[in-house]
């Protein structure tokens, strides 16, 4: 697609005039972020495609070329990418708990966790693990009624699952502020932690595991809305307030976080509204990244990052960060923003960026997974049609690092739920279907 082409389907994507509204700084589901519809005016959305052109002038000062991944080596990613372009679906015997909507699914480096999520509208704390060994469900304890499990920030930290923020919809907090569920799988127990020194409405958390603590951040609510982030040692049962120092111009209304060799790293994605006359408006937006440092600092290290384009779902491979193709940020615009047309990878030490060749299920958000050996994109939902064929809901394209190579895979025999993100476990990746079963992806093993 030739630079103009692209600037002009931006620019007819946002050119409506529209008046900015207070439900668009409204959060929804921490999925449901990268696909915000906020409110912008027409001089906003002329913004926009200055931070557009900005930075695709950047892209082509960087390498396209795809360069070799090195595997993490851990023990429960040992599918190659080549083995993953024969794998097939199966469907998992069904959960004890039953059906459920947006569920945590969580890999404990044995059995696939399933907890909580919402069953007829109403929120439920029980779980189940499932061993995929033996092909065998078991139920598991019920969290605490102070831990919340819908919509919640959880990690796996080698012992436990962390799991905080839970909320129930309309995303009310479930429980009293602000305790964290601990769930020990050996001893099939919760324990509750000690309460955070975080604001009672946190919204938007995010939580990730750096070896010896997990960091949390979220979103306050406000006008304007705060940044607020912590660290939690699950052995010593302590907390510590992590704020980073964040421009009163740039109010956040995203958070990201992702924990790598080189340490945490944090995006915050703001937008910003100023009324310039009778129903006129200029938006501002961008993107501020920041590096938690051996001192418990944030350093802001935004540098030359891209102010155009989401940040949502980054992973670590192991060796780079991995950045799913997302919507152009545009702050709080009210229109769909259109689609980068990659993803990236990212050097944890100095935040370059490197395009991943465009895949066939990108101009569709897709939900992505890194195995160990190669990424794995899903779509859980939308059609589309163009150069790559026909996208329909349940897609697979496989992407080889090594090769540079896409591979479309089997389609999933149900469309997947938007919500919980796919899981990779042992050899397989394991998904939600809309009708609440387990679905499994992966080598053939005949």
């Amino acid at each position: 697609m030739s630079l103009e082409t692209r600037i002009k389907d931006i620019f007819n994507s946002l050119a409506d005039e529209v008046s900015p509204s207070s439900d668009a700084w409204q959060r929804l589901s921490k999925k449901a972020r990268s696909k915000q519809k906020q409110r912008l005016g027409l001089t906003s959305a002329l913004t926009v495609i200055v931070f557009v052109l900005a930075g695709l002038g950047l892209a082509q000062l960087r390498s396209s070329e795809p360069p070799i991944i090195q595997p993490s080596g851990r023990a429960d990613q040992e599918s190659t990418a080549v083995a993953l372009t024969r794998a097939r679906w199966s469907v998992i015997p069904r959960s004890p708990i039953g059906a459920r909507t947006a569920p945590m699914l969580i890999w404990d480096g044995r059995e696939l966790l399933e907890i909580g999520g919402t069953s007829g509208g109403v929120p439920r704390g029980d779980g189940a693990a499932y061993d995929p060994a033996v092909s065998r469900w078991r139920h598991i304890a019920t969290a605490p009624v102070q831990v919340g499990t819908v919509d919640a920030a959880s990690v796996w930290t080698g012992s436990v699952v962390f799991m905080f923020g839970g909320r129930t919809p309309p995303y009310k907090v479930v429980s009293e502020c602000c305790v964290a569920g601990l769930y020990d799988p050996k001893t099939d127990r919760w324990a509750v932690s000690s309460r955070a020194p975080l604001d009672k409405g946190l919204m938007q958390t995010t939580a990730v595991w750096t070896g010896g603590s997990v960091v949390l951040a979220g979103l306050r609510p406000g006008n304007p809305e705060m940044l607020e982030a912590a660290s939690y040692d699950p052995t010593a049962d302590r907390w510590v307030r992590l704020d980073p120092a964040i421009s009163q111009s740039h109010p956040p209304l995203d958070v990201e976080l992702v924990a790598t060799d080189q340490g945490v790293v944090l995006w915050s994605l703001w937008g910003r509204t100023q009324q310039t006359g009778p129903g006129e408006f200029t938006g501002y937006a961008g993107v501020d990244v920041y590096r938690l440092d051996s001192s418990g600092r944030w350093r802001n290290v935004t540098d030359g990052w891209p102010q155009h384009e989401t940040v949502s779902g980054p992973l670590f491979t192991g060796a780079k960060i991995l950045l799913p193709p997302g919507q152009i940020w545009c702050g709080a615009c009210s229109h769909p923003a259109p689609m980068n047309e990659h993803g990236y990878l990212v050097d944890p030490q100095t935040l370059n960026l490197m395009q991943i060749p465009h895949g066939p299920l990108d101009d569709l958000g897709p939900q992505v997974v890194w195995t160990g050996a190669a990424e794995v994109s899903l779509n859980p939902g939308g059609e589309s049609e163009g150069p790559a064929g026909v996208v329909r809901p349940g897609d697979v394209a496989v992407w080889n690092p090594g090769t540079g190579a896409w591979t479309r895979g089997p389609r999933a025999p149900n469309s997947l739920q938007d919500d919980p993100p796919p899981v990779w476990g042992l050899d397989r990746l394991f998904a939600l279907g809309i009708d609440g079963r387990l679905l499994a992806f992966g080598a053939s093993r005949r």
